[in-house]
């Protein structure tokens, strides 16, 4: 999912360890062990440790708390929360928490594996300026995916490549990639591909 939104620049996974007691950063296993001994007998959350670390286009650095609809989290978890996100703010990173459902199922599993796979393949792939161009052909027409493919002679699975160019768009994550799906011509625009902001 990061690797589809445009916005993302960079991401790392577990980057480092919030010091939620001495209010910082911690980047190495031994400062973690050191950490956990110091305070063993203090009540309440410790550390805290995001699970991703996401450098946006806009020069934000957000922190990522990825969490399943089947643990919303309890007292303590949520205490832990506020504690990390105040410890991140001062070092310029926001705390954002993405909830996904527990099974990743249906259109918005099996459109990432299409977006993915199409993304590598971008490069070898190029879409043509002059078939993108076609695209204006049908303004202000209700389209759906089949309707913009075989308007540009293009087979079915060319779509997940099109709309990565932002040639068009639908609902990722409620509508699969599949002839009837109903899509907006995107212009060039990539808002679609926002995928870590619709779970937030």
């Amino acid at each position: 999912m990061l690797s589809i939104d445009p916005r993302v620049v960079r991401f790392r996974p577990q980057p480092f360890t919030v010091d939620l007691n001495g209010q910082r950063l911690l980047t190495r296993p031994a400062q973690v062990k050191e950490v956990l001994a110091q305070y063993e007998r203090t009540h309440g959350p410790r550390i805290y440790t995001p699970d991703f670390c996401v450098d946006l286009s806009d020069a934000k650095q957000v922190a990522l708390e990825v969490k399943t609809d089947t643990f919303p989290g309890d007292e303590r978890y949520a205490v832990r929360l506020t504690r990390a996100g105040a410890v991140l703010s001062q070092y310029g990173y926001g705390l954002v928490k993405v909830v996904l459902r527990h099974s990743l199922s249906g259109p918005l599993k099996q459109n990432l594996q299409l977006l993915q796979q199409a993304k590598r393949l971008q490069g070898t792939l190029p879409l043509p300026t002059a078939t993108l161009e076609l695209l204006h052909e049908l303004e202000g027409l209700d389209l759906t995916l089949g309707d913009v493919c075989r308007h540009l002679n293009l087979p079915l699975n060319f779509a997940p490549t099109l709309v990565l160019a932002g040639a068009m768009s639908f609902d990722l994550s409620t509508c699969p990639f599949h002839a009837q799906t109903p899509v907006a011509l995107a212009y060039g625009e990539l808002e679609h591909l926002q995928l870590v902001g619709s779970l937030v």
